[in-house]
């Protein structure tokens, strides 16, 4: 489905902005 691919892009993509926060340092509450 494409709905469920979307899903899985935007997931990836959150996933990655998330590393990458951590990778400068951002400490997570």
């Amino acid at each position: 489905m494409v709905l469920l691919e979307s899903i899985s892009c935007y997931e990836h993509k959150l996933s990655l902005i998330l590393t990458m926060d951590a990778l400068q340092g951002n400490t997570w509450p």
